[in-house]
């Protein structure tokens, strides 16, 4: 997962790019290999000091679905990008 490093600065960036792929918590939870909880949880916070990993995970299932995450100039940003997105196990729900 190392090549995925992500800008990711908040769970507003991770539940922003959830919404963009069209899934939903439980969607994420299984993708990521993640509690729909911990989904939750990760999504309400401000800052990801706390679930860092699970927050990883969602960054790295989101960007093999074409999301980018940006941060400049004090703004973080989330985009989707068809020309980066990896060639996925299961289409994406429709």
């Amino acid at each position: 997962m190392d090549h995925f490093k992500s800008t990711v600065t908040s769970g507003r960036q991770l539940k922003a790019a959830r919404t963009i792929v069209g899934l939903t918590i439980r969607e994420m939870a299984d993708a990521a290999g993640l509690n729909h909880n911990t989904i939750t949880r990760v999504e309400r916070l401000e800052t990801l000091p706390y679930h860092a990993s699970a927050a990883d995970l969602m960054a790295a299932t989101l960007q093999e679905m074409g999301i980018v995450f940006t941060a400049g100039d004090g703004r973080a940003g989330v985009s989707f990008s068809v020309a980066t997105m990896r060639k996925r196990s299961r289409p994406l729900p429709v």
